[in-house]
């Protein structure tokens, strides 16, 4: 029996003194390599055909070197879209903060036989501190406030752990409240006169920003004493009243985030 691939494939002599080529064919025949030209396999063909294999094979080779141009063809990158800058937020605060301000103070005392009147001074208040988020900040303040009059000079200080919340996370305006303590002092250069007591403090404020990291911030701020302890040249005074001390303060500072 003669195999599958020799009954159909025939290897036949190019048109030239050595070489093959492959037909189809549809009955056995016999494999002819390196066949010379006029030899009976040569008789057996049609006289074009070696001239039919060659335009077949140049045909083959051109379609082979088109598609593999077409595969290493370069492929220009897809265009990619510009970026656009991440955009700061508004009244952006984060880590270290610090602020001063300087106003007008008004002290006054609150106790059953005490005069309602109020008494204006120079007033100030000193703030650091650090950033939780955008909406809370932790930190120290200072308030105080200094008067003199008919020889008698006066002070009055303030000393709070704040808690500073903005509302808006993105906003300006801002709430303050506060624990600490208070101490006074008046002096006629003779006589020293003190009382300290714990107090509380409650403040709002607004920041406009002048720079990235600046802000002018005008203020406000009210701070009270519980019952305050009482004390002449260094000794307890006795009295019979719960005396407590209060100051409201407003003014502008500058605050750096």
């Amino acid at each position: 029996m003669v195999p599958y691939f020799q009954q159909n494939i025939a290897i036949l002599p190019f048109d030239g003194d050595y070489g093959y080529g492959i037909v189809r064919t549809g009955a056995p025949v016999v494999r002819g390599i390196g066949q010379q030209r006029g030899s009976k396999h040569e008789n057996s063909q049609p006289k074009n055909g070696g001239s039919v294999r060659i335009q077949l094979l140049a045909a083959a080779l051109v379609f082979t070197a088109t598609a593999a141009s077409a595969q290493t063809k370069p492929v220009a990158p897809a265009p990619v879209a510009p970026v656009a800058p991440t955009e700061q937020p508004r009244n952006q605060r984060q880590g270290f903060w610090i602020g001063f301000g300087l106003g007008d103070g008004s002290a006054g005392v609150d106790c059953s036989s005490c005069a309602t009147d109020r008494t204006s001074g120079l007033s100030g208040n000193l703030r650091l501190g650090g950033t939780l988020s955008q909406s809370v900040l932790l930190g120290f303040e200072s308030n105080g406030w200094i008067h003199s009059e008919q020889g008698i000079d006066e002070t009055l200080g303030f000393g709070s752990a704040v808690v500073v919340w903005y509302p808006s996370r993105t906003g300006a305006f801002y709430l303050k409240f506060g624990l600490g303590v208070m101490s006074y002092t008046a002096t006629d250069g003779v006589d020293d006169f003190t009382a300290t007591a714990p107090a509380g403090s409650f403040g709002l404020g607004y920041d406009f920003r002048v720079g990235r990291n600046m802000s002018i911030t005008p203020f406000l701020n009210s701070l009270a004493t519980s019952a305050a302890s009482l004390k002449l040249n260094g000794t307890a005074f006795p009295t019979s009243e719960d005396i407590k001390v209060n100051l409201l303060q407003f003014g502008v500072g500058l605050t750096w985030h």
